[in-house]
């Protein structure tokens, strides 16, 4: 089953710890939109749909037109 994990430029879940990734990973894309949503509740938020690039398969997250972050879809 494929999981959504959520990544701040910001704030990076690249090098986080297995616990702390444990969550900003999600059992449905809904979910993990849902975790931006909460965390910038007034901004225009917008999600890029996913794509494929050489190693994932990521959505990118932009507020008011900057990127904040991004969604993997993870098959581990």
């Amino acid at each position: 089953m494929p999981k959504y994990v959520c990544n701040l430029y910001t704030d990076n879940s690249w090098y986080k710890k297995l616990q702390e990734l444990e969550n900003l990973t999600f059992d449905s894309e809904a979910a993990a939109k849902f975790w931006f949503k909460r965390l910038y509740p007034l901004g225009d938020l917008k999600f890029s749909g996913f794509h494929a690039t050489e190693q994932h398969i990521t959505s990118w997250v932009t507020l008011n037109g900057k990127d904040i972050g991004d969604i993997t879809i993870s098959s581990d």
